[in-house]
Order: C-alpha cells, then sequence, then structure tokens
C-alpha cells in the first residue's frame, strides 16, 4: 500500500454536531449531551472540551450558529490505553449514528498539514464545471461510489444545505412600461430592507450615518417583501409583484473556484486501509462514469500530495544513484567495477519491500527517504568485496581463489557494520511510543535492505563479477588474436 505520510496517534478528536437549520440551542444542547454520555463511557477517554451554539473551528465568519455544536476529546496517552485513535474513533462513529435528528461526524485530530483543495482530507475528489446544480448532481454519484469503496468512512460533499432566498426575476416589458429598469428596481429593494446611507450626522466631532429604510414591522417576511413599492419616474407608486416574479428557492451558503472554475470537493475518511489502494479502488469506479461535456473530475489530498513527493524523491533517487557511481569510478578507476558494486541495490530494495510487507506498513515519504539512504548504505559491503579481490589478484592470486578467500575474510566486519547499523535503528523500527509511527517506515526500509543485501551480495557479486571478468578476458583474447592475424598478414 501507499500514502503520503503515516497517520500518528495524538490521542485527540473531535466531534462536529449539526442539526437542521433553525433549530433552538435546547435541541442542540440536548443531542450533545446524548454524545457526551457516549463519550463518557469510554474507559480510554481523559478530558473533553464542550462547546454549543457554534462550529467549533474558531473561524466561523457567520458568528453562532444555535444548530451546530463541537465537542474536543482527548485520551489517555498511549501506554495507558488498549487501543489506538482511529479505532476508538470508528466505534464512536458506529455509536453516535444510533442518535437521530442529527448529522454527527467524529474526526482524528491529525498533524497532516498542507495547502491545495482537500487537502486535509485522506480522499478528495475534486468535480469542477460551469453550472452547480450540475456540480450537485456529479458529486451525489460521486458520493455513493467513495461510500461502496472498503476502509472509506464519513463521505461528505463540499455543497452544504442552502438557506432560503428571496429570488426576484423582473419583468422587464412590464418595468420598462413605467419607465423603470432592472437596477432602478434592484435599488428600491436595497433601499427598503438595507437601508441607505443619506446623509451624515456630525456632533463633537463625530459623523454618524443617517440610513433609511423601511420600518422593521414593514420588512419581516415575505409578503411585505411583495407590497413594496416601487416609485416610477412619473411618480407612481408600483407594488413589487406587479412588475417582478418572486420564488423562495434554497441559495449557496459560499461559491468556490479554482482557475475561474466552480468546483465540488467530495470528501472521505478512512479507516483499515492505505489511501492508495482506496484511491485505486475509487478510480476504477469513476473511469466508467460518462462525464458531461466541460466537467472533469480530478484527485486532491493526500492523492496529489503523495504523487508529487514520490515523484520528486524518485528524482532523488536516481541523483543518488548517479553521484555513488562517480565517486566509485572514480576511486576505482574503472567504469565495469563499480557498475558490478551496483547490482546490490536491487538486492536492497528487494529486501526493503520485503521489510514494509513483513511489518505490515506502507510507502510512503519517510519509507521512500529510507529507500534513498539504501543507495549509499548497501553499496558499502560490495565495494569491501571487491576491493579485496582485486588487491589479492594484483599479488598473483588467480580469480575464483581469490573470491574463495575474499568472502571468509571480509564476512566479519561486513557483518559488523551490518549488524550495528540494524540494532542502531531496531528501537525506531519497532515504533514504540507517541509518534514514532512516522519514522518507522524509515527504519524498516534500512533493516530489509541491509539484511537482503548482506546475504545476497556474498552470492550474487561475485558472481556478477565472474561474468563480467569473462566478458573482459573475451575481448582482450579476440582483440590479442586480432593484432597477431594482421601482425602476421603485415609479416
Amino acid at each position: 500500500g501507499t500514502e503520503f505520510f503515516p497517520a500518528m496517534d495524538q490521542g485527540q478528536f473531535t466531534v462536529n454536531i449539526e442539526l437542521p437549520k433553525g433549530a433552538l440551542l435546547e435541541q442542540t444542547n440536548e443531542v450533545t449531551k446524548q454524545v457526551e454520555q457516549v463519550l463518557a463511557e469510554i474507559p480510554d477517554m481523559d478530558k473533553m472540551f464542550v462547546g454549543v451554539g457554534s462550529s467549533g473551528t474558531g473561524m466561523d465568519l457567520t458568528g453562532a450558529d444555535s444548530s451546530k455544536a463541537s465537542i474536543n476529546a482527548t485520551l489517555k496517552s498511549l501506554k495507558e490505553r488498549t487501543r489506538r485513535t482511529a479505532e476508538i474513533v470508528d466505534d464512536i462513529r458506529k455509536k453516535v449514528a444510533l442518535i437521530p435528528g442529527a448529522d454527527i461526524k467524529v474526526s482524528e485530530v491529525s498533524s497532516m498539514m498542507g495547502g491545495g483543495m482537500g487537502s486535509g482530507s485522506a480522499v478528495a475528489i475534486n468535480i469542477a464545471g460551469p453550472e452547480l446544480e450540475k456540480l450537485d448532481q456529479i458529486s451525489k454519484y460521486v458520493q455513493e461510489v467513495v461510500r461502496s469503496i472498503q476502509g472509506t468512512r464519513q463521505v461528505e460533499s463540499s455543497i452544504s444545505e442552502g438557506r432560503p432566498e428571496a429570488q426576484i426575476y423582473v419583468d422587464r416589458d412590464k418595468a420598462a412600461y413605467y419607465g423603470l429598469g432592472t437596477a432602478a428596481v434592484a435599488g428600491s429593494i436595497r433601499t427598503a430592507i438595507e437601508g441607505k446611507v443619506a446623509t451624515r450626522y456630525k456632533v463633537g466631532g463625530e459623523e454618524f450615518d443617517i440610513r433609511i429604510q423601511f420600518p422593521k414591522e414593514s420588512r419581516q417576511n415575505f409578503e411585505q417583501l411583495k407590497s413594496i413599492k416601487i416609485i416610477a419616474p412619473s411618480g407612481v407608486e408600483i407594488p413589487l409583484i406587479e412588475i417582478a416574479r418572486i420564488e423562495i428557492k434554497e441559495g449557496p451558503v459560499s461559491i468556490e473556484r479554482e482557475d475561474q472554475q466552480r468546483y465540488v470537493t467530495v470528501t472521505s475518511d478512512i479507516f483499515g486501509r492505505d489511501v492508495g489502494s482506496i484511491n485505486k479502488d475509487i478510480k476504477a469506479k469513476l473511469d466508467n462514469y460518462s462525464l458531461p461535456s466541460g466537467y472533469s473530475i480530478k484527485f486532491g489530498g493526500q492523492e496529489e500530495q503523495m504523487q508529487e513527493a514520490f515523484i520528486s524523491l524518485f528524482q532523488m533517487l536516481l541523483l543518488a544513484i548517479l553521484l555513488v557511481y562517480m565517486i566509485m569510478a572514480s576511486q576505482f578507476e574503472s567504469l565495469v567495477q563499480p557498475l558490478i558494486i551496483m547490482f546490490s541495490l536491487p538486492l536492497a530494495f528487494t529486501g526493503a519491500a520485503l521489510g514494509l510487507v513483513i511489518t505490515h506498513r506502507t510507502l510512503s515519504v519517510p519509507a521512500f527517504i529510507g529507500v534513498i539512504m539504501l543507495a549509499g548504505i548497501v553499496v558499502n559491503n560490495a565495494i569491501v568485496l571487491i576491493d579485496y579481490i582485486n588487491t589479492l589478484r594484483k599479488n598473483g592470486m588467480e580469480r575464483y581463489e581469490a573470491i574463495l578467500k575474499a568472502g571468509p575474510t571480509r564476512l566479519r566486519p561486513i557483518l559488523m557494520t551490518t549488524l550495528t547499523t540494524i540494532l542502531g535503528l531496531l528501537p525506531l523500527a519497532l515504533g514504540i511510543g507517541e509518534g514514532a509511527e512516522s519514522q518507522a517506515p524509515m527504519a524498516t526500509v534500512v533493516i530489509g535492505g541491509l539484511l537482503s543485501s548482506t546475504v545476497l551480495t556474498l552470492v550474487i557479486v561475485p558472481i556478477i563479477y565472474t561474468w563480467f571478468d569473462e566478458i573482459a578476458l573475451r575481448f582482450k583474447s579476440r582483440k590479442k588474436r586480432k593484432a597477431v592475424e594482421n601482425f602476421a598478414v603485415q609479416g
């Protein structure tokens, strides 16, 4: 599996409660108390902070909302509890789902931060297009697809429940009959409902706005809106309903755009599976969906961040391999022998992959950094072995004898350096303690790569060395034969 960064167990989670719009504070508080009771029954709970009448984000620009509540909860330390935060959160989700009359979302607090659309979500699918209604339809289909994938939790769309609003459609022909334009009608309505600053009143060096608007009792309901009088240029007062059609509809709370296009984001939390596998399954199902013209689907969030990071890290890996090869080529004064040594890298990468499989860890950014580290570490064993073989052959020993002697002789220092590195990384690979999950994959990759490369280097590298030496000898003998033949012809 793959993920951008391993999830860290911080022992914190949030519960966001939302009742239907217009719910009274007492109703919201009653539901919140039921959620509190569920949390209080969890033995691993340490403390919680409850806020009723707000979203709990601290960034709600619309002010207090009586239909919303939030709970910020902290669990006991990892040593004192038997379950991880993700398991506790998933258990709470199942329990609060039985509480009627409210939309309740439980989310684990994560240290993952970043920019971009839906960056905080494990799954974030961005749907772009011109019409909000069509985006809503597509997003509902995408939500159903995401819900059908094993491991997804709390699938939702960024299109929130709309607020009722009065939409006024001016009949241009009727308005023109009275000498009115759309702007004049809109201005009159704005003055009546919102008011208009006519002048300022100055007292003691301070200025106060004098706002003209209808009295409060004349602008409170839909019927009063219909009877607002619009004054025509001729001085005639015309009721708004005479020249306009008024409809009550739900309007969007917010409209999001990127690159001058409207977009909707479908997000989901995950549990029990890695980000890469879940997104792969979602893509496979969405590939069969025919999008209308002008609309597009793009995966954002951790999937987008992961792809960008892996491309950069792969380029770094290639650069690391090139630099290692250049250093060895300059020291050996040969282009072939460093190439023989580089054959130990695939052996290490195989061990790194097996290490992740055995420990059930994913390929993430820390794990990829471990792979880059391996490019410089695992070649050491092959360098020690090949260098000693070359030394023995320079002293007059045959190739076969030199290989048989170099292996056992260099085995002890190779094992010493490998074991000291592995033992030094072992506590990190075990992932003991809070926050250790972030570095454990890197240590796992390095340990797995070192183990496989150490065992196989002593067998594979001498074989590769023999093959290349045989090719070199044949090339030299053929070159020598040609030289002799040319000398004989000239003679």
